[in-house]
């Protein structure tokens, strides 16, 4: 993984570490969309809007903006030190962006022993909202029991 200055892999659990790690060129053959930033363990992620990510109208793919999201929240997850899958989605689509760079910001509603609730806010690079994802995730067990 090529190191990020703006991660601070100290305050990470050893699993989200190596998860992290392995997930470095798992982005879906999409080059264009990656892991930015971990603050407050909240995983930041973005994407590029160019050829690869759009529609045939020129604005960035709905799968793109689910996947973006989905991957901020599981990433957060592993920063929390939890294994988890999606069990739950929903996503309203507000906005086209048809420029620039579209980020995933995430933040947990509710933290249960074994769900997590968590709103993703895609925002474009002037601040304007593109869609809002709400995503339930699935706990498995803690990150450090992950293995490649």
């Amino acid at each position: 993984m090529k190191k990020n200055n703006l991660i601070n892999e100290s305050d990470l659990p050893s699993g989200a570490k190596r998860l992290l790690e392995y997930t470095d060129g798992y982005h879906l053959n999409c080059k264009s969309m990656k892991l930015i930033s971990v603050d407050n363990k909240l995983a930041v992620w973005e994407v590029e809007v160019n050829d690869e990510t759009t529609n045939p109208f020129g604005a960035l793919h709905g799968g793109i903006q689910f996947t973006l999201a989905d991957n901020a929240a599981g990433s957060t997850m592993a920063c929390h030190g939890f294994r988890s899958v999606t069990l739950n989605s929903s996503i309203n689509y507000i906005k086209p962006a048809t420029k620039g760079k579209v980020f995933a910001m995430p933040s947990i509603v509710h933290m249960g022993r074994s769900t997590c609730v968590m709103d993703v806010n895609l925002v474009d690079e002037q601040d304007n909202t593109i869609s809002k994802v709400s995503i339930t995730m699935f706990i498995l067990g803690s990150i450090d029991d992950f293995k490649e």
